[in-house]
């Protein structure tokens, strides 16, 4: 509406870090927890430098100006829901909202990572800017294609070439993961669909940005790599599934900022050259493919078997058709990605990495 849009207008057409008021306002925000003072020290620098970014790419800055964000519009409820985790006031959970609804529509899909990367950009970039480059990552070949989506499939397929890559280059930590039932597809989520938001100090993030924004996707393994290969002798002497996970995040209490920067820094030597990953990404592919055909008709049994029995679980019943359906156990928000055991429920790997109710990191989980 017209209040609205005249209160915010400030954030709509600039970035929130030229806000007065920013920095105080959401000092408590989980993205802000991983700044530690650095936007503030590197202020009006940091524009310039953000918007140099699109000269690593073939994409004009000036074209985002033909962008179009309605900043009327109604939101899905996981996009209020997302950017309400990710800051404290409505005068940055307005543009947030705005940009992941733009690419929301684009995409025709949505992945709540798309969260906390917009949260990000959106702190130095205008947000024609930022949807102007998250649309070209997630649509041209060279970064990720198809990573953003609901069901991430081409993202579960990478992180099994990855697991095959760190089996040959450090089949030590690669078995030790495997022996702890530690699977790609949870600790790869936040390197490769987040973008290492959340895991980076930004001082660091903004490097892993450009050399991401340089080189594609392939960077992404290669920081993977050189982060195992940094902290190999530690994983490999704790059998703390907590622990491990908290590692492979780098987590700021277990990792200091010198050592995230040399995995960045390190990452750049790591030779990916012996590897065909595209013929990587086909096999990943079609094992992939079957498993979800395998999937689809064990719930296809089972709804036939529940339609004979009449069962009041069947797939077809009022209760199953809420807004819950298909979501995590715990926050009912997100795609479920594992299966604890312990708590007889599916859960997203937000949830499994933070305590919540009953559950806990240290439990053992299984790749759905």
């Amino acid at each position: 509406n017209a209040e609205s849009w005249g209160k915010f207008s400030g954030c709509l057409y600039s970035s929130m870090l030229r806000s007065p008021t920013f920095l105080q306002d959401e000092a408590l925000a989980p993205l802000l927890q991983y700044d530690h003072g650095f936007l503030k020290q590197e202020g009006e620098l940091l524009f310039d430098r953000t918007n140099n970014w699109f000269n690593l790419i073939p994409l004009d800055a000036a074209d985002a100006d033909a962008v179009v964000i309605d900043a009327d519009r109604e939101h899905e409820r996981i996009v209020i829901l997302d950017a309400e985790r990710t800051f404290k006031t409505e005068e940055s959970r307005v543009p947030l909202r705005n940009v992941l609804s733009a690419l929301a529509d684009t995409l025709k899909d949505y992945n709540q990572a798309l969260s906390y990367v917009s949260g990000f950009l959106l702190t130095t970039m205008e947000q024609k800017k930022v949807f102007h480059l998250l649309r070209h990552i997630a649509t041209n070949e060279k970064y990720i294609p198809g990573y953003w989506r609901h069901e991430a499939i081409y993202f579960a397929r990478d992180a099994r070439v990855f697991a095959k890559i760190m089996a040959t280059v450090n089949p030590e930590v690669s078995a030790h993961l495997v022996k702890m039932c530690i699977w790609p597809e949870t600790y790869c989520q936040k390197w490769f669909n987040g973008l290492c938001v959340h895991v980076l100090p930004f001082e660091v993030l903004f490097k892993f940005f450009e050399h991401f924004l340089r080189e594609g996707y392939t960077f992404s393994f290669r920081f993977g790599l050189s982060l195992v290969n940094k902290l190999k002798d530690r994983l490999l002497a704790t059998t703390n599934i907590a622990e491990i996970y908290a590692l492979l995040r780098l987590d700021p209490k277990n990792v200091d900022k010198e050592t995230c920067d040399a995995i960045v820094e390190e990452a750049l030597t790591i030779d990916l050259s012996p590897f065909d990953i595209p013929a990587m990404r086909s096999e990943a592919q079609a094992a992939l493919d079957i498993s979800l055909a395998e999937v689809k008709r064990r719930q296809e049994e089972q709804k036939r078997l529940d339609e004979e029995e009449g069962s009041d679980d069947s797939f077809n019943s009022d209760e199953d058709e809420d807004d819950d359906e298909g979501t995590c156990g715990i926050c009912k928000d997100l795609m479920p990605e594992v299966h604890c055991k312990s708590c007889s429920l599916d859960i997203c790997s937000r949830c499994h990495d933070r305590k919540k109710g009953s559950h806990d990191a240290s439990h053992k989980v299984t790749d759905l």
